[in-house]
């Protein structure tokens, strides 16, 4: 009972210093700019969940057409540029994909050494090299949105918490996104059968 008094105490003189601090002008501006932005952002932690490749290989057919295209020139052995390089082994380090596997995915390549790209994988996995924003492939020209015309880049996703269309701002959130609508739609339909066969 005492510890439950304290905790109430403690929370309205928190109360009260927040709204001394809301009476400055300059403070409220910055708290409602904080605000705001967390707002917009907020919904995005709600898709994120732990992507693993390892535990789901078929994760490939939520990738981004940016990530499709260099998997396919990759394929074919077509050369890459550095930031596609860059790119596809940052992109595949973040989503747990196995190292060896990832060489491999190289050894098409013209220039395929063996021990180079084993070295620039694990150098990027230690480093933790995030893959580029969508903002970013943009200016490398390496979003492809438009030309395959993806529904998502190129419109986003509605969010029915702000009522708005908000745009696709990372692939690794591209994948998350894809990855969440597909576990709604499973459950989904297990849930109408479940219903059926009763």
């Amino acid at each position: 009972m005492k510890f439950s008094n304290l905790n109430n105490k403690n929370n309205n003189e928190l109360n009260k210093f927040k709204d001394k601090l809301l009476e400055i002008q300059d403070f409220s501006k910055i708290y409602e700019k904080i605000n705001n932005i967390w707002e917009s952002r907020k919904e995005e932690f709600e898709y994120k969940f732990e992507v693993d490749i390892t535990k789901d290989k078929g994760i490939i057919k939520n990738f981004p057409a940016c990530i499709q295209e260099i998997l396919s020139k990759l394929k074919e052995g077509q050369n890459l540029v550095h930031t596609e390089r860059l790119y596809i082994v940052w992109f595949l380090n973040a989503l747990k994909y196995p190292e060896e596997e990832i060489i491999n995915i190289f050894s098409a390549l013209p220039d395929f050494d063996r021990d180079k790209t084993g070295y620039q994988v694990r150098f990027a996995k230690k480093k933790g090299y995030t893959p580029y924003s969508c903002k970013t492939l943009k200016t490398y020209s390496l979003c492809l949105g438009k030309k395959f015309k993806d529904k998502l880049c190129l419109e986003g996703y509605f969010s029915r918490k702000l009522d708005i269309q908000k745009k696709i701002s990372h692939p690794l959130f591209y994948v998350q996104y894809k990855q969440f609508v597909s576990m709604k739609k499973k459950e989904y339909e297990q849930n109408s059968q479940k219903k059926h066969n009763e």
